[in-house]
């Protein structure tokens, strides 16, 4: 008699991890249950005692034996033209959803069952292994073979059944499903899972050495507190990022911000902010001693912290922040735009650089700051290894680029200076040439008629050039203070659509309880 199905289900869940079933559900065990491991399985016999009694040669007329094996030998064409075709079906499930089932065999499966065919097994013990392949493929296995002959002792003797194994051992030992062939075979996936394990455990130790604690500063240091980041660390930084970017992104992510600041974080530190560098501040013994004993109360409250981290918060939020764009934030916008050659005319500090680097996407950045250089070159040089994009830096005024030159490129992203509120080494100012940049003191005091010149001279014709060399229904994108837009599109014309950017707020960012946390990215298609 057959196994009840409750029985049949305990017993063969057993084997279900080794067979690569992956859905459990009692629904689909139900339809493998009635394919093909039921007795009567789709045989001509409605009786299973009388089954039974024909697989064992017990009290049947040679009439009635003779009779079934004709009807195995007639349908055998059938069954078999079924497995060599082995479509995927469409199943209705119970609540209506449409479900792909069904595992296509490839040319090794295909070869094992002609070899099969060719052992002379006897034609119902024979249709019984391929109706119960063709079952388990019907029913999604990765592994129908192999199923089907490890189930054999339920009508076939041992021999018959090594004859089998022996059959489709050429087709099938390199084969996901072998498991059945030999104690040989499992003791080398044993072997080979205990080498995972101890190339793991070796790569955790090596993990944790990387991100034991740093040795920390004292208040007394006079060496500005940048952040101390090994080669290592920033390589590290990136294939995080890189492994990020191949799923649904996260633009909060600070994974590449390390990378950012391995290659230009003492660059950033000499921008201009209310008319000073952070560098200079620093080296102002009244300024530094007023914010060391900010960063001291920092400390005290928070003990745990290290002391250069308490250094860095108080210097944030007493000197200001000169922030970059978050890598993360860059990689999303380029696979949501679908770009393959970016283009970048306000580089800045080499976020978005390092967001096409991970995307394997080619980059062409544009930017006047030439102390940037050496950071950007080792930034490049580091990343060479695991990238396949093609970067091209242009060191110039982004208006005085010829963009007929560049060669195609298929999205245009930035983020431009906010007018002089952050004033950059080698920064042009266009309100009075020559002389030295008036910064305002907060993003509050920019109204909407300053700073022409800086749109007239500079962001409006760039923006004109790089529109007029983009193809047809591709984008522009700036991330950018809405008051900027508003001075944009005076002179140009509207977007064709806004973004949201979730990001930390940046310096002279809206302000507001509905944008809290968020800026705009304004873009144009181009048409």
């Amino acid at each position: 008699m057959s196994l009840n199905f409750e029985d049949w289900k305990k017993e063969f869940l057993l084997d279900a991890d080794r067979m690569g079933l992956t859905d459990r559900s009692d629904d689909n065990l139900r339809n493998i249950y009635n394919e093909y491991l039921s007795d009567d399985g789709g045989f001509p016999s409605s009786d299973d005692d009388d089954s039974m009694e024909v697989e064992s040669g017990e009290d049947k007329s040679d009439g009635d034996v003779g009779d079934l094996s004709i009807w195995y030998s007639e349908n055998m064409e059938e069954l078999v033209g079924n497995l060599f075709e082995n479509p995927k079906k469409i199943e209705i499930m119970k609540n209506g959803e449409k479900k792909e089932r069904g595992h296509v065999l490839d040319d090794n499966e295909k070869k094992s069952i002609t070899a099969i065919i060719g052992t002379g097994l006897s034609p119902d013990k024979l249709y019984k292994l391929l109706n119960s392949i063709n079952g388990s493929a019907n029913s999604g296995f990765k592994n129908p073979v192999a199923f089907g002959i490890s189930i054999m002792h339920r009508y076939a003797s041992t021999q018959e059944r090594k004859k089998i194994i022996e059959a489709v051992r050429q087709y099938i030992q390199n084969h996901q499903g072998g498991f059945f062939f030999s104690k040989k075979k499992t003791r080398k996936k044993r072997q080979k899972k205990t080498r995972k394990k101890k190339k793991k455990k070796k790569q955790t130790r090596e993990k944790k050495k990387q991100t034991r604690k740093k040795k920390d500063i004292k208040f007394t240091d006079t060496s500005y507190p940048y952040r101390n980041i090994s080669n290592q660390e920033a390589i590290n930084d990136f294939l995080a990022l890189k492994k990020i970017v191949q799923g649904t992104i996260n633009p909060r992510s600070i994974s590449g911000n390390k990378t950012v600041d391995w290659g230009t974080e003492k660059a950033r530190r000499k921008t201009k902010y209310r008319n000073k560098s952070f560098i200079e501040m620093w080296d102002n013994k009244e300024r530094r001693k007023k914010m060391l004993e900010f960063a001291k109360r920092l400390k005290k409250k928070q003990p745990k912290r290290s002391i250069v981290s308490s250094i860095r918060s108080a210097i944030d939020l007493q000197w200001g922040t000169v922030n970059t764009m978050r890598a993360a934030a860059a990689a999303q916008m380029y696979k949501k735009y679908g770009a393959t050659r970016v283009l970048d005319f306000t580089a800045g500090w080499g976020a978005r650089m390092i967001a096409a680097m991970a995307l394997d996407i080619d980059y062409i950045g544009i930017d006047t700051n030439k102390a940037l250089i050496p950071g950007y070159n080792k930034i490049i040089k580091l990343l060479k290894p695991y990238t396949k994009s093609k970067v091209k830096m242009i060191w110039k005024e982004a208006q005085k680029v010829d963009y007929s030159k560049l060669g195609k490129y298929d999205y245009v992203f930035t983020s431009p200076p906010y007018e002089y509120l952050e004033a950059y080494e080698n920064m042009t100012n266009y309100e009075n040439k020559g002389s030295k940049i008036k910064q305002p003191s907060s993003s509050q005091k920019i109204k909407i008629d300053d700073s022409a010149k800086f749109y007239d001279e500079f962001l409006v014709p760039t923006l004109k050039k790089a529109y007029k060399h983009l193809p047809k229904n591709k984008f522009i994108c700036l991330n950018m203070p809405d008051i900027m837009y508003d001075k944009i599109k005076k002179r140009w014309k509207g977007v064709t659509k806004k973004e949201t950017y979730e990001i930390i707020k940046r310096t002279g960012g809206p302000v507001g309880k509905d944008r809290r946390g968020k800026e705009l990215i304004f873009c144009w298609k181009k048409r």
